[in-house]
């Protein structure tokens, strides 16, 4: 009788050791599912929405127009998106050595912002109309280097919307469009040029 009982004590130990041997269930991995990652278009683009471009000629000019918006529509379904874009002015004294001068600032989607010059003829129309305010297009440049030289109306092309006025001036594959107030062309591109520089020069030519 002893035997058995011995027997079964040994039997239940060996079953409660065998239990306490096996491994603990391991939890199911869990697999991280990576956030989704959105791009934005804006920031990569290398070019200027007409929406943006339309914003920069409102704050250029004071106020947005109908004349502004047909213009920019114009030259957009011919040219497309800008690449870069100028604001500035007429300055002071500008019909030295019959020459009208300006300065603003040169905005590139890639490059960023960066001072800007230019120099033209002052003649017929210009007279007189220091301090106008200036808006330019400028597209295919890829490096900003190849802005500040002198572009020509090689083109031919200008038009007028009301009361602001466009011509393409161009040099190798680079195209400024410079919109004017009036008819004039008060950037001295009657005469069929400009040029850009980095710093302000007193000679004009």
């Amino acid at each position: 009788m002893r035997v058995v009982w011995f027997t079964l004590l040994l039997l239940l130990f060996g079953a409660n050791a065998a239990r306490a041997a096996e491994p603990a269930p391991v939890p199911a991995a869990v697999t991280a599912v990576p956030p989704v990652q959105t791009v934005d278009l804006a920031a990569t683009s290398t070019t200027y929405t007409k929406a943006e471009i339309e914003q920069a000629g409102e704050v250029a000019f004071g106020r947005a127009s109908n004349e502004m918006n047909k213009i920019l529509g114009s030259i957009f379904d011919d040219m497309g998106e800008p690449s870069a874009y100028i604001v500035g002015k007429q300055a002071g004294g500008a019909f030295i050595f019959g020459a009208s001068y300006g300065s603003g600032k040169l905005f590139h989607k890639v490059e960023g912002e960066q001072p800007i010059f230019w120099t033209g003829p002052s003649v017929g129309f210009d007279v007189g109309l220091d301090g106008a305010q200036v808006f330019m297009l400028v597209y295919k440049l890829y490096d900003t280097n190849d802005m500040f030289r002198r572009f020509g109306g090689g083109t031919g092309r200008a038009f007028a919307v009301g009361g602001l006025s466009a011509q393409y001036l161009v040099h190798d594959d680079v195209v400024v469009v410079p919109i004017a107030l009036g008819v004039g062309l008060r950037l001295g591109i009657n005469a069929g040029w400009l040029n850009f520089t980095r710093e302000k020069r007193m000679l004009p030519f």
